[in-house]
């Protein structure tokens, strides 16, 4: 349920306007969702969305990340308000 990150890497979309509109985005928060997501969606634009719960906020933290080639590039993040953990859905 976890990977091994080396170094994040950004997509110019999530520098350029992403962690602009959302201070409250870390590199600790993003890269804690990575390793203990709750959930793993791939999505039919080939991106991967990991939901995972960031304490501090107590919210749930929605991480898009694309794949180029092996690498994980971080292409968007943000707090997912409409997100059910498993155990909530019927």
């Amino acid at each position: 349920m976890s990977f091994i990150i080396k170094k994040l890497k950004y997509h110019s979309y999530f520098l350029n306007n992403v962690f602009i509109r959302r201070p409250y985005l870390t590199e600790e928060k993003i890269e804690n969702v990575l390793l203990h997501y709750e959930e793993k969606v791939v999505q039919e634009n080939g991106r991967i969305a990991y939901h995972g719960y960031d304490i501090e906020a107590k919210k749930f933290l929605k991480v898009i990340v694309e794949m180029d080639d092996t690498e994980q590039i971080i292409f968007n993040a943000y707090f997912d308000r409409s997100y059910k953990p498993k155990t909530a859905r019927k």
